[in-house]
């Protein structure tokens, strides 16, 4: 189990990391854009939930989950609980959105939710696309089903599964655009005691790149369409630990066209044992990017808590 986590960010930009004297251009850090902020386009009344003028609230929590048909059809689920909590999750990804809604949007789910049937709804048409909703008050579950093309289905279940698809269709629009990566190797032994970033993007870059990591481990020199890819190199330095490493766990555009990568690191805590040999943990990925594209490397690290008498699992 992960001990704690900690985020940063760095940029670098590729056409200087592979100026003449191989500098890094340091730019503008960037924040993780995770963890629980407030949704630009559900929030038009701020961040706070605790107004003493607000309504009694009649319910807990409203679970919405869709699901529509089609190469650009959208699905997943939405949990909204009282106090504006809201957790958002397309097409299966995990943890995709989290929030708070606030304000008018607040008031006006709330008032939708009053005015749902009491008794809830199953629909029978065979629609396209299909919702299932449900509401926990303080002392019961109603259930709603059905889809749009279902002509019985009650004015006040329709308006609430249409403000729920708007929400939806709202973070989707703003998600950025993913830039497609492969991990070339990766290993925990390498020449490299320093930590920090390398980026090749021609082939004789590259085998003195491999050249340079120098792994105890036989690797070969992997093949790279150059032409639409650049090779980005993660070194963690030394670590005391057998249990050290780093990944890369996505990549993604930004609205601005830089190219970020999510870092994942995992180091062990303080106070855990030393290994006999000490690791130099190091990945590399092929990232679907050009020369003129600045690179920003997106940090997360976990802090691994020490096992009894020994290292961090």
């Amino acid at each position: 189990m992960f001990g704690s986590v900690a985020w940063h960010g760095t940029g670098y930009s590729v056409r200087a990391m592979n100026a003449e004297r191989h500098r890094l251009s340091l730019r503008v850090p960037l924040l993780r854009w995770g963890a629980l902020v407030c949704l630009l386009a559900l929030v038009t009344g701020g961040c706070s939930q605790d107004d003493p003028l607000a309504p009694e609230r009649t319910w807990e929590e409203l679970r919405y989950h869709w699901t529509g048909t089609g190469e650009d059809a959208v699905s997943g689920d939405i949990v909204v609980r009282a106090d504006g909590a809201i957790d958002l999750v397309l097409r299966g990804e995990r943890a995709s959105t989290r929030g708070l809604l606030a304000g008018e949007n607040l008031e006006t789910l709330a008032r939708l939710i009053d005015a749902l049937p009491p008794a809830g709804y199953s629909g029978t048409a065979d629609c396209e696309e299909s919702f299932f909703l449900s509401v926990d008050t303080a002392d019961e579950r109603r259930a709603y089903s059905g889809g749009p093309c279902d002509p019985s289905l009650p004015d006040p279940v329709r308006a609430l599964s249409g403000e729920m698809q708007r929400w939806v269709e709202e973070d989707w629009a703003r998600r950025p655009e993913t830039v497609a990566f492969r991990i070339l190797t990766e290993g925990s032994s390498s020449r490299v005691a320093r930590a920090g970033v390398r980026i090749v993007d021609d082939r004789d870059g590259l085998v003195r790149l491999i050249d340079a990591i120098g792994s105890d481990d036989p690797v070969l020199v992997p093949s790279v369409d150059f032409d639409r890819e650049i090779v980005v190199t993660l070194f963690l330095g030394e670590q005391r630990a057998a249990s050290a490493s780093v990944t890369v766990d996505g990549a993604h555009r930004t609205e601005g066209g830089q190219v970020v990568l999510t870092e994942r690191r995992v180091v062990p805590g303080e106070g855990c044992a030393a290994s006999p040999r000490p690791t130099r943990p190091y990945t590399v990925v092929a990232v679907e990017a050009s020369r003129g594209d600045d690179l920003l490397i997106e940090t997360e690290t976990v802090v691994a808590p020490c096992e009894p008498g020994g290292d961090a699992p």
